[in-house]
């Protein structure tokens, strides 16, 4: 208001409303009794709020010591299994090795096909609307922080005029009809080995709930200022199970033309850096078929490489020549079509040499339509 001054005074506990009031000699009994429901209920929900924002922050450190120790104890299992696969390559036991290397495989798969989750939830039902407080504790990291959950809110829970046991059952039923627990922070990335073991693709580790059953820890019912509250205790315990996931694989064109020396099945020099280069793409679609052909010189005299028949022959050569190089590379034998045109197809025709060499060929080609 212009030309008047507000006085504004912070009061904190119930004391300091009961002294300022008789200070300033203003209210009287109702008006103390209403400031002093007012107080606690905004004690109540301010404690509330802070609760939440406490959770949140012990829930990123739990997840990070949790992150932490994870790296720490495989970091111990790698060294563990280094030191023994020296031993046994050194004993020359093949066999010992293998039987060994099946155990480990098996587990660290047991260690990440399934987790089991220990929750304390606390619902706190008041004028009909229902608070609820989680502590999450994972089995598996006993040392690790608890985790706090969102409150979360149900409005038709009525209370005025039912008895104490129907009250509590609608509290039950509401709290296991949803679960709380965020699935989305158990995710993981793993790693597996595409199909020619040359190189790691990264997925994620996600979880499902496969069951849970609780204990009844506590009930209890009491009174904040002039309203009436109900508070019910739970220990619950939720077994999960994992579900890798991968990207589909990626999909693309890789195309390339490889010549060969004359009536040989042998890929001429010059041609090497294209080989590499091919390869580098076809290891990016590992799920492709690779589709190769082997060509020759056309049928003319004089200067073609041979009859119809061996021309055939040479170009199957060729063929197979340059997949046996890409499996010798770690490429899967089971991706590559094999075939021979010839000299049925040529791309160059005449008497010049130089020109006659396009014709010495092996065409490759990889494509989702293949």
């Amino acid at each position: 208001i212009k030309n008047k001054e507000i006085e504004v005074e912070i009061l904190s506990n119930i004391k300091q409303i009961q002294t300022y009031l008789q200070e300033k000699e203003v209210g009287d009994k109702r008006l103390f009794d209403w400031l002093n429901k007012e107080y606690n209920n905004q004690k109540l929900n301010n404690e509330h709020l802070l609760n939440t924002i406490t959770g949140k922050l012990e829930d990123f450190n739990m997840f990070r010591k949790g992150l932490e120790q994870s790296i720490s104890e495989l970091r111990l299992k790698v060294d563990d299994i280094t030191t023994k696969r020296d031993s046994l390559v050194g004993s020359g036991n093949a066999e010992l090795i293998e039987s060994e290397y099946r155990r480990a495989k098996e587990l660290y798969h047991q260690y990440y096909a399934k987790r089991r989750v220990l929750t304390h939830e606390k619902y706190t039902l008041e004028n009909d609307v229902m608070f609820s407080r989680f502590n999450i504790e994972v089995e598996a990291n006993k040392n690790a922080k608890k985790q706090m959950v969102d409150s979360d809110i149900a409005a038709n829970i009525p209370i005025s005029g039912r008895p104490l046991k129907d009250i509590f059952a609608d509290i039950l039923i509401t709290a296991n009809k949803n679960s709380k627990l965020n699935l989305q922070n158990y995710r993981e990335r793993i790693y597996t080995a595409n199909e020619e073991q040359t190189q790691l693709i990264q997925g994620a580790l996600e979880w499902e709930v496969e069951s849970e059953d609780f204990s009844i820890l506590k009930l209890t019912r009491g009174n904040v200022g002039s309203r009436s509250h109900f508070v019910l205790h739970l220990a619950k315990r939720t077994n999960l199970n994992s579900k890798p996931g991968f990207p589909a694989p990626k999909s693309g064109l890789c195309k390339s033309t490889l010549l060969f020396k004359r009536g040989k099945n042998e890929m001429r020099n010059s041609s090497k850096p294209a080989l590499n280069k091919l390869a580098k793409c076809l290891r990016k679609y590992p799920k492709q078929i690779i589709k190769i052909t082997g060509h020759t010189d056309p049928l003319k005299p004089n200067y073609g490489e041979g009859s119809k028949y061996s021309n055939v022959t040479l170009g199957l050569k060729r063929a197979e020549a340059l997949m046996k190089s890409l499996i010798a590379m770690e490429f899967n034998s089971g991706r590559f079509i094999v075939v021979s045109k010839g000299s049925m197809d040529p791309v160059a025709i005449g008497r010049d040499n130089k020109e006659l060499e396009k014709n010495r060929r092996v065409e490759v080609v990889s494509s989702p339509n293949e």
